[in-house]
């Protein structure tokens, strides 16, 4: 096999993904007072814990992902929180 199919086109794909969730998730960091008013809004019981886990797994799941750590495992977390997070909206 190539290169291509074998190291490079992984590593862009985790790139692309785990960049996506990185981003969302300093995003969500430089508008935590508005993540904790969102998850109030929700009715959640503890909302600054909540956003604390929101942010903290976007950014370490998307890290892991990009620097090639437990991928499958990190795959399966952020999809099931992106299908938690779907129900949300």
């Amino acid at each position: 096999m190539n290169p291509w199919t074998t190291f490079y086109a992984p590593l862009l794909g985790r790139i692309l993904l785990g960049g996506f969730f990185v981003w969302t998730g300093v995003q969500k960091a430089l508008n935590f007072p508005d993540l904790v008013a969102f998850f109030t809004q929700l009715q959640y019981p503890v909302p600054l814990a909540v956003a604390l886990v929101v942010m903290t797994l976007e950014v370490v799941g998307g890290i892991a992902l990009v620097a090639d750590v437990k991928t499958r495992l990190i795959a399966a977390l952020l999809a099931l929180y992106t299908a938690l997070a779907s129900d949300l909206s």
